[in-house]
């Protein structure tokens, strides 16, 4: 640690295996609530004098190694560099797709003879058929006025419904996050017309955007779970997208790696969306007239599935499952597989134990990329040092943690203030409140007839809580010893620690969640 210029705040030694939970407490509270809760925390380390003298002069020579080591680096990054250069004068078109023709382009389906679409059996999904809007692989470049492109005669899905698919390369970004204006349907012709925005599609790496729903504006991917080595990142990895318009349910779907991102009421009747198909045009990486924002992306194999009409036998939106065959199937002859997403079980997505002709592995290239970027262009290095250099990205999986409810969010120390128990309240109510509902509650005569409650719900609590007051062995306790005697509103009094109030919403949620997943 310290021959790499970092300082270190604290280091503790834990002799044991830490469960999930204790490590969150560590890093939420600054250590685990069970040594909280006892006052104990790790004794300080004592160090002899000679020892500091020794420490001091193994820093000092571990400093003069690190700049000795830091200044070989640099001309051994510079040495690699050039054969990265010369790798690339090579193979000039490493990562890029032939640049898409500018100007009008008809959709692949449409046949101009009949004036219709002519639709493609897929051969993934048997049974199901999609219409081919661009074949083979495509590079957007600089999307001004002069360099538009625009899918023609696209097919419509009003009354239907559509599901969208594609491969998407992002676009190379030297900050934090950039985006582009990946589809856009209208008629190009009045800007900010009715039927000049049917609906948009704005990739960013932080972020999904759509302008023209009722709901539109961000999707940050953070909001939904996605995160940092999911997003889309540079212009190396293919991701396969789906964008699902369903009528049925007026809901709008993102999918990424074949896995659902999330889902939306777009707000309206989706069946609205489409601008009821007149006179429109997809814009590829285009916006509008005018527009001059636009970024180098790629993409491949564009398609539109429909849905069908509402009748019955239509074969319905693209399920889950169909959209994730989708995502894993081969794309031998359209893209390389070795610059898709992987699974996180496949073997690829590890770094290996190679060295480069210096001894260098993979450490050495993720250190020396932060300074030298273009290492990681080499091809061992990319193949082999994959999670270092960043050549390879792992597909997107949905995970779902489980929800935590905090009764207290903090430590406490629950004491006993009555012979049979303490009595902690929930945030609605108080102390004096409690004893003056107990003493209508006896006074009206439902306590002293056996404990009566207000509900249903309230009677079974009662029963289990009054037989647990029985001073009679003949009834079965609960738990050892009685519980507090909530029929002597002076001893339920007694027995209250206002010191230990709860979050009552956190539980009142916890119950709901609880009875919802088929819990009692």
């Amino acid at each position: 640690i310290g021959s790499s210029g970092l300082e270190i705040g604290q280091l503790r030694f834990y002799p044991k295996a830490l469960a999930e939970s204790e490590i969150e407490e560590i890093y939420q509270d600054g250590s685990r609530l069970a040594d909280m809760s006892t006052g104990s925390e790790p004794a300080n380390a004592a160090e002899s004098e000679l020892l500091a003298v020794q420490r001091s002069i193994t820093g000092d020579i571990l400093q003069v190694q690190a700049s000795m080591r830091s200044r070989q680096d640099s001309v051994q990054s510079d040495i690699t560099a050039q054969a990265v250069n010369i790798q690339n004068a090579k193979s000039a078109t490493l990562y890029s797709s032939p640049a898409m023709s500018v100007g009008d382009t008809n959709s692949t389906s449409w046949d101009g003879a009949n004036g219709t679409h002519t639709p493609t059996a897929d051969t993934v999904l048997f049974g199901r058929k999609f219409y081919q809007v661009v074949h083979g692989a495509h590079r957007l470049t600089a999307t001004s006025d002069a360099e538009a492109r625009y899918i023609t005669n696209a097919p419509d899905f009003v009354g239907s419904g559509a599901t969208i698919t594609f491969w998407y390369r992002h676009v190379q970004c030297s900050v934090k996050t950039c985006g582009a204006y990946f589809l856009h349907a209208g008629d190009f012709k009045a800007f900010g017309g009715k039927t000049d925005w049917c609906w948009t599609a704005w990739f960013e790496n932080e972020a999904f955007w759509n302008d023209v729903s009722p709901n539109s504006g961000y999707e940050y991917f953070d909001d939904h779970g996605v995160v940092d080595k999911f997003k889309l990142e540079g212009q190396i990895v293919w991701r396969h997208m789906s964008l699902q318009f369903d009528e049925i349910t007026d809901m709008f779907r993102l999918y990424m790696d074949g896995t659902l991102v999330f889902e939306d009421p777009w707000g309206g009747p989706v069946s609205a969306v489409d601008c009821v198909g007149k006179g429109k045009k997809w814009s590829l990486g285009h916006a509008h007239p005018g527009y001059n924002l636009g970024a180098e992306v790629e993409f491949a194999d564009l398609r539109l599935y429909h849905h069908g009409t509402r009748a019955s036998g239509a074969p319905g939106p693209l399920t889950a499952n169909q959209i994730l065959k989708l995502a894993r199937a081969s794309t031998t002859g359209l893209l390389n597989e070795d610059h898709k997403c992987l699974v996180i079980t496949d073997p690829k997505l590890s770094d290996t134990m190679w060295q480069d002709s210096f001894g260098h592995g993979c450490d050495w290239f993720f250190t020396q990329s932060k300074l030298f970027p273009e290492l990681c262009l080499l091809d061992k290095a990319a193949h082999q040092c994959p999670i270092s250099c960043k050549s390879k990205q792992e597909c997107y999986t949905r995970s779902v943690r489980p929800t935590r409810y905090f009764t207290w969010d903090r430590t406490r120390l629950i004491n006993l203030v009555s012979q049979n128990g303490t009595i902690c309240l929930g945030s609605n109510l108080e102390r004096e409140t409690v004893i003056e509902q107990c003493k209508a509650w006896v006074d009206g005569g439902a306590g002293s007839l056996g404990g009566k409650g207000v509900s249903a719900a309230d009677n079974k609590f009662l029963e289990g809580w009054l037989d647990s007051m029985a001073e009679t062995d003949a009834v079965p306790q609960p738990r050892k010893g009685k519980r507090v005697n909530i029929t002597n509103c002076e001893t339920l009094g007694a027995a209250i620690d206002s010191h230990c109030g709860f979050n009552i919403e956190q539980v009142k949620s916890f119950t709901h969640d609880l009875k919802e997943n088929g819990g009692d």
